[in-house]
């Protein structure tokens, strides 16, 4: 029986229910070591540097809890080892402290830790939200100290610009929040990303073009004067920010580039590259304590949508987690030590934020949300930070697992934070050691107290430790699925952490739709890109919270009061929300048997060697970070979505297939560098019946472009492809394939540009194939083809560099040709 998940998507419910200086290696800062033998052998200075460099192409060093541990410290040493260290997501919310070899305390927020290393360079992915002011004050102060940045910074030209008016809106939708506040770092990070998926973001590339970015800014500064009372906004201001920003374009010309290129090209030639995460997996927008989470994905998924690589281009993962448990700000916190307890590792281990300076609160090693962020991440060992700090204490203890109030252990990390709050913590008392650890080196010089702490961890957590330092929708196809024989019962789960999409939703993407006027995207006007917002905002509201029906109607009346603020034709009352309150108490009620947390679902699926299939929605060229922004989705459909929106570790997706029609379509406006306009195009629209299967609306029609679909390839690292609607092209005298992007001065573009300006002024370059004049629907054997057509198919193949190994024939699902 075939089970089908949905877990990190929107779900309206009435349609679910109808269809530096270069420093050499030293030990003097880290022991390296392997802690699964009891008496674990000693580690040389040179065997340690030798298991470093035996680290695989591409690395990366994630935080495992809610920030803090540690991170950039162990960048800093790894850095030297790689060509490249490259950041992925998150913003100036992100602190990393390091120390030059002179001592010199740098605390960068942007800039990648390698920055200290003379020959690694250094990418800012286009996951990143990049506050200028602030990139421009790090690069300051680290050329001031004889650091150079020129060329060995490059920021991704898909990268969003984060404004301080963002910065302003986060501090007055903190105060609008009152008691119930995320306690953000109000860097603006939310808000930016929130204007990232409405699609209306401002995008380094568009720095580019200071004929049309007052306009672009004006519509950014005037929607949150229309939505904010207390946010004061006129020409002048305007006028002020766009003489700026022209000055900061001007600097940052140098620094950008098409990272997602440049990372190719990289693993392509070999060269190490080293991905540091900012935040951390306990903050995740989908896995994380939503939510008192950061609105990026910090988990082993954000490489791939932050930086463009494949799944499969990534190897060793290294998961950084503190002896003991810190975090700043609101938010849950299990094994949180009130008091004297928690003042002690404060104080002795200096826990107040590089970002905020705020303390953080403290607590013993939480072994339950270790385990679930090294489930998540797929991590090949741990970094243990801190281990010194816990050196004064008489005992130590680790939180083991959670127990619901009748005894019972809970089996993973609960998505639910009213659950969370009622579940008591197991603990495992472990003696301590009573002495000075901070100039020990090798493992087995630690106390045996020390090693046994070290070793009962990594028994709990099953990872080494190797350094130490629409619901309405939902309903309806439910409904017509068993109204037409097909079983749903027990063979539909739905992610706990999947969030509503509301009829609200709906109304206001069609009212920002209007309000863009000539420039509209062209969305399917479902509610997708304003439910994305509200889960970025953190203030969306997840399947999860149907089982709390009594705050379910304030979360509610926080979201349409927004709306209704922002949208004057948006109608909302007292009336409207009691309304939808009922519809929701009952949905609940009938929604229940399908909830389940689908990130254990998926995990313990894979441990028991389940096989599984994931299906992708949209595509990559409408991927929010790869796509032709702003005309794409609000979501990810690449690879790294498959590891964000499911909750699986990259290591664990094997084969992935691409599906490419055998010509192009695109619905709705946006560029389309190979269309074809009059006959041409109605023909292939009528023969391959290219209506919208959402929208009903004409896909407008155009020859294969093969520079999309390398691009394509590239990014998710498809082991094959499967190649759809060959028929369609079988009364064609001859076939066209767009090879190649030209200048105007006949140069070639090496990669898709992020910057549509260019696009439109890219020429492309053709190459003509002979059709085959013949009807090929019904061939099974891929011999049995017309020479032409497997010249077709072959040519493909050697343009992209990816094998085809099915072809699509006609539309039944015996139409198909396995090569």
């Amino acid at each position: 029986m075939a089970l089908s998940i949905s877990s990190s998507l929107t779900l309206h419910s009435h349609s679910f229910f109808n269809h530096q200086q270069k420093r050499s290696f030293t030990t003097s800062n880290v022991v390296v070591c392997s802690a699964k033998s009891v008496h674990p052998p000693k580690l040389s200075a040179a065997a340690a540097a030798a298991r470093i460099e035996s680290l695989s192409q591409v690395s990366g060093v994630l935080g495992c809890q809610w920030g803090d541990e540690g991170k950039g410290k162990l960048v800093d040493i790894l850095a030297q080892h790689f060509e490249i260290v490259a950041r992925c997501q998150g913003g100036a919310n992100a602190g990393h402290t390091i120390y030059n070899s002179e001592g010199k305390k740098f605390a960068l927020h942007l800039v990648p830790s390698g920055i200290l290393n003379e020959d690694t360079l250094c990418v800012i992915g286009n996951g990143v939200v990049v506050h200028l002011p602030g990139l421009f004050q790090e690069i300051d102060g680290l050329e001031s100290n004889g650091v150079s940045c020129k060329g060995r910074i490059l920021i991704s030209d898909r990268a969003h610009l984060l404004f301080d008016f963002h910065q302003t809106v986060d501090g007055l939708r903190e105060s609008e929040l009152a008691k119930s506040f995320i306690g953000t770092t109000k860097r603006g990070i939310g808000p930016c990303y929130s204007s990232k998926v409405n699609r209306n973001g401002i995008r380094v590339s568009d720095l580019r073009h200071m004929d049309t970015f007052p306009h672009k800014l004006d519509l950014l500064l005037s929607d949150a004067a229309s939505r904010f009372k207390d946010f004061k906004y006129g020409p002048d201001v305007l006028k002020k920010e766009v003489e700026n920003y022209k000055r900061y374009a001007e600097r940052l010309e140098p620094f950008i580039a098409d990272t997602v290129h440049v990372m190719n090209d990289a693993i392509a030639h070999k060269k190490k590259i080293l991905v540091e995460g900012g935040q951390a997996t306990m903050l995740d927008i989908d896995f994380g304590t939503y939510p008192f989470v950061t609105s990026s994905s910090p988990s082993a998924g954000g490489i791939c949508t932050g930086l463009g690589i494949a799944p499969r281009a990534i190897g060793d993962l290294i998961g950084v987690v503190k002896a003991y448990t810190t975090r700043v700000g609101s938010g849950p916190f299990p094994t949180e030590m009130l008091g004297p307890g928690g003042d002690l590792l404060r104080f002795a281990g200096q826990e107040f934020g590089t970002t905020t300076g705020r303390p953080r609160r403290c607590g013993w090693l939480d072994i339950v949300a270790l385990r679930f962020s090294c489930q998540i991440n797929g991590f090949s060992s741990l970094n243990l930070t801190k281990l010194d700090v816990l050196s004064d204490l008489d005992e130590i203890q680790l939180g083991v697992a959670y127990k619901h109030v009748d005894g019972a252990t809970v089996n993973s990390f609960p998505s639910d934070l009213r659950l969370l709050e009622q579940l008591k913590v197991e603990y495992e008392v472990l003696p301590g050691w009573k002495s000075d650890i901070s100039k020990i080196r090798n493992y087995s010089d630690l106390p045996k107290a020390a090693r046994q702490y070290v070793e009962r961890i990594e028994e709990l957590v099953g990872t080494p430790i190797n350094y130490i330092v629409h619901l309405p929708g939902l309903f309806q196809e439910i409904d017509g699925l068993e109204s037409n024989g097909v079983s749903c019962k027990g063979r539909i789960l739905i992610s706990d952490r999947a969030h509503l999409l509301f009829d609200f939703h709906q109304t206001v993407d069609g009212l920002r739709e209007s309000e863009l006027a000539k420039s509209f995207i062209g969305t399917t006007k479902r509610g997708i890109g304003p439910c994305y917002s509200s889960k970025v905002n953190r203030n969306g509201i997840r399947v999860s919270d149907l089982r709390h029906m009594d705050t379910f109607p304030h979360k509610l009346d926080l979201l349409l009061s927004d709306a209704a603020s922002r949208f004057k034709d948006f109608k909302y009352g007292p009336d409207v929300l009691k309304k939808e309150v009922e519809n929701y108490k009952r949905y609940a009620e009938r929604l229940e048997p399908f909830i389940a947390d689908t990130v254990h679902v998926m995990n313990d699926a894979i441990a028991h060697k389940k096989k599984i299939l994931v299906e992708g929605g949209q595509a990559t060229m409408l991927d929010i970070d790869f796509g032709t922004y702003p005309f794409v989705t609000s979501s990810s459909p690449s690879a790294g979505g498959i590891c964000t929106g499911l909750g699986i570790a990259p290591r664990a997706i094997g084969d992935l297939i691409g599906v490419v029609k055998a010509y192009t379509t695109r619905v709705g406006s946006g560029p389309f560098p190979t269309e074809m306009l009059g006959p041409g195009g109605d023909l292939l629209r009528f023969a391959g019946q290219e209506f919208g299967t959402t929208t009903g609306r004409p896909r407008r029609c155009g020859w294969l472009d093969i520079v999309a679909l390398r691009f394509s390839c590239q990014i998710n690292g498809f082991s094959s492809l499967n190649l759809t609607k060959l028929d369609v092209l079988s009364d064609l005298d001859e076939i066209q394939l767009g090879v190649a992007y030209k200048h105007v001065d006949g140069a070639t573009v090496n990669s898709f540009p992020s910057d549509l300006r260019l696009l439109e002024q890219l020429k492309v370059e053709y190459e003509v194939l002979p059709g085959w004049k013949s009807d090929i629907s019904k061939i099974r054997n891929y011999s049995d083809l017309p020479k032409a057509a497997r010249q077709y198919v072959e040519r493909i193949e050697e343009l992209v560099g990816t094998p085809i190994n099915y072809i699509g024939v006609g539309p039944g699902r015996d139409a198909l040709i396995y090569k």
